[in-house]
């Protein structure tokens, strides 16, 4: 048998293996399941859809004034759309504000984002950094879907090889996902696949530990980074422009070289052009020293000090004005 007949049956014998290892991951007891959800989630429903109520009031005039702005500056819908996995694995159409360029997915697919992403737009960008495009999520949680404080919710595009290399990613389904959590505030947005294990493992440990004072000191934690990304993000547009950012827009300038051949007398030179972070700048405004200040005592007197109102003067000026004598043949 050849190479080229070979190589095919090695292709298809590791592509068999390959899928039996994957069934006895998913099927088979390689790896312990997760433990009960917490008793706080038969209540919780109804503490989220309490708390979304109230805090869309707020939100809504700041989401319709962003979408606004992502409609005015860029083409495309002002709200995007997206399929995610909620609880016991049933799809729900997720809500969010656009920030990448419309069909931004047509040509590569689902894929995650990266941090410095081509795709998002300069308006997408601030409302990523202050996460304003998270606010229509508030509906998802009114409607069931989602709750406050959860699992971050998954495509469902990404969860067979997620399923895969992770064994007991579905225990993470057994709650209502939520717009913000533990592994939200701990972890970066996914990238890798150990980024993915981290933040699996912080999922199930809030599966099974989940109570009303963890959910409150979820909320004031996310609050304070949300405040804290607000002025982050409202200090950079207002920041004046870096010495990269001068780089990028402004020709080089040259530099002359050499020493130059004459110039106006205590103009300051430099034989080779350089500019050194030693050399101190030129004083504009020099610092005259004040002439000393006579003593108590010697204003009494009335000599010794640097003025003299009364027009005495001392001997040592008395003798510089007398005339000499002239000398004797």
């Amino acid at each position: 048998m050849d190479s080229t007949t070979a190589e095919p049956l090695v292709t298809a014998w590791a592509d068999c293996r390959r899928d039996e290892d994957t069934a006895a991951r998913l099927e088979g007891p390689a790896q312990p399941a997760a433990g009960p959800p917490s008793r706080y989630f038969r209540v919780k429903p109804a503490l989220d859809f309490v708390a979304a109520l109230v805090l869309l009031v707020p939100a809504l005039p700041v989401m319709l004034a962003a979408a606004l702005l992502v409609k005015v500056t860029s083409r495309g819908p002002a709200f995007y759309c997206q399929r995610r996995l909620g609880r016991q694995g049933r799809e729900f159409t997720l809500v969010k504000i656009r920030t990448m360029i419309d069909g931004a997915e047509d040509e590569t697919g689902p894929v995650w984002a990266k941090a410095e992403d081509p795709r998002v737009t300069s308006v997408g960008w601030f409302l990523r950094l202050t996460h304003l495009d998270e606010l229509p999520q508030l509906f998802n949680v009114l409607r069931g879907h989602m709750s406050l404080v959860g699992p971050r919710p998954e495509r469902p595009e990404l969860i067979p090889e997620l399923a895969w290399q992770l064994p007991g990613y579905h225990d993470r389904l057994q709650v209502r996902p939520g717009i913000t959590g533990i592994a939200q505030l701990r972890q970066p947005p996914d990238g890798t696949i150990e980024c993915v294990r981290r933040k699996l493992c912080y999922d199930l440990y809030y599966v099974q530990s989940a109570n009303p004072w963890l959910d409150l000191r979820i909320v004031a934690i996310t609050s304070i980074r949300w405040l804290r990304d607000c002025l982050l993000a409202a200090w950079m547009v207002v920041d004046v422009p870096h010495w990269e950012a001068v780089r990028r827009r402004v020709p080089p300038v040259d530099v002359r070289r050499g020493i130059r051949a004459a110039g106006p007398e205590g103009s300051p030179r430099r034989g080779n052009g350089e500019c050194s972070e030693h050399t101190p700048e030129p004083d504009i405004f020099p610092l005259v020293e004040p002439a000393p200040m006579a003593s108590a005592a010697s204003r009494a007197n009335g000599n010794g000090g640097p003025h003299r109102g009364n027009g005495d003067h001392s001997e040592a000026e008395q003798r510089s004005s007398t005339p000499a004598a002239p000398a004797k043949g």
